[in-house]
């Protein structure tokens, strides 16, 4: 039987520790909205992400350079867009995430799925931490799309736009309603990123449970 090689996986607790990262973004930033600690709340979470990100995708040098530039580049235009709150800031901002949170899902992904040998609790961590990733991607697209065109969104409530929550709504076809795509580049987006997460979850989760029965056989084979 073919075993994970080193490279497939990632450090001790790499995938973990980035899925807690990312769940505790999704779940304390709208706890955040409109409080008057946001900013600083959101500031540590982003730095948290970043450093999560470097540790679970950084297998190489050049890696490890890329992602520690593109983090220190995130960290940066969130604090300068919290003290200046100028659209130049929240663009650069929007865009160093999707780059960013793109690169390491393509990264964390293929390593997935090069995996040849049982599934661990490691590889569906990793699972999970791609389709967050997925969520957060969208939700800088949301915002850089708001941000080019303000009014794309419309909030029911009145409340400050917050993407991660209507991403992670949209990712899970939830569809509360008390965020709406008035556009037709925010509604293309949002409708891209509801088929995109059922086709992940139906896709992956196949080919793990695959990968578990055929283990499973090939054990019973060798008995």
């Amino acid at each position: 039987m073919k075993m994970i090689s080193k490279k497939t996986l990632s450090r001790p607790f790499g995938y973990s520790s980035l899925m807690l990262t990312l769940l505790a973004m999704e779940f304390i930033g709208p706890l955040m909205a409109d409080s008057d600690l946001e900013g600083l709340v959101l500031g540590v979470l982003v730095v948290m992400v970043a450093g999560s990100t470097i540790y679970a995708a950084g297998d190489s040098h050049f890696r490890r350079i890329l992602l520690v530039l593109l983090a220190v580049a995130l960290v940066v235009s969130h604090f300068m867009r919290a003290l200046v709150d100028a659209p130049p800031w929240n663009m650069a901002y929007e865009v160093i995430g999707v780059v960013m949170f793109s690169y390491v899902s393509l990264l964390l992904l293929s390593k997935i799925l090069s995996a040849r040998s049982d599934v661990s609790g490691e590889l569906i961590a990793g699972a999970v931490a791609v389709y967050l990733l997925l969520g957060a991607i969208f939700a800088y697209l949301f915002a850089l799309v708001e941000t080019v065109t303000p009014g794309s969104f419309l909030d029911a409530h009145s409340q400050a736009l917050n993407f991660h929550y209507y991403s992670m709504v949209t990712l899970t076809t939830l569809g509360y309603g008390d965020i709406v795509p008035v556009t037709p580049v925010a509604r293309g987006l949002g409708a891209f990123e509801a088929v995109l997460g059922q086709l992940y979850l139906t896709v992956l989760v196949a080919r793990l449970v695959g990968m578990h029965i055929s283990v499973g056989v090939a054990g019973k084979s060798d008995q």
